[in-house]
């Protein structure tokens, strides 16, 4: 998906999605998404991973993440440096 207007398109119509769920159907998705993300973990075994703060709409993983340091992954968190530029990982 290299089309910037349609990738924020996408975001658009899945964060509004999100949104109208309600709150008990929206944890229960974040819990599947981690449950998947665990399953994905256990398979690749990274030593790094990318994740972010989430935002109003956006899946709420910080209790996976806080489980990440016992198996020893080091989370990297995106930094916008310059406005309208791509984030770095820190």
């Amino acid at each position: 998906m290299n089309n910037p207007s349609v990738k924020a398109a996408l975001r658009h119509q899945l964060i509004t999605a999100r949104r109208a769920m309600p709150a008990d159907v929206k944890a229960q998705a974040d819990e599947r998404i981690m449950a998947a993300l665990l399953t994905w973990l256990d398979a690749h075994r990274p030593s790094s991973l990318g994740a972010y703060l989430a935002m109003a709409g956006e899946p709420e993983l910080m209790p996976l993440y806080q489980g990440l340091e016992a198996r020893g992954i080091l989370l990297a968190m995106p930094v916008a440096l310059e406005k309208q530029a791509a984030l770095v990982y820190q």
